[in-house]
């Protein structure tokens, strides 16, 4: 269940989306990036090991 501040946030991002904006997101809940991403790149120690298919990101990261 999402609060009325979460909402209001995901509300904007798909502003911005609809906009063309390009945003960077930081986040450990995979479910919400995977739902609102086009793609994802994954870091680790600082070194891009993922880049691309917010589903595939998700499965690399919980592979980890």
């Amino acid at each position: 269940m999402t609060s009325p501040f979460q909402r209001k946030c995901l509300e904007r991002i798909r502003e911005l989306q609809k906009a063309g904006r390009t945003m960077v997101v930081v986040s450990h809940e995979l479910e919400m990036l995977e739902r609102l991403c086009t793609r994802i790149v994954v870091l680790r120690k600082g070194k891009t090991i993922f880049d691309g298919d917010p589903t595939e990101a998700v499965a690399t990261l919980r592979a980890s």
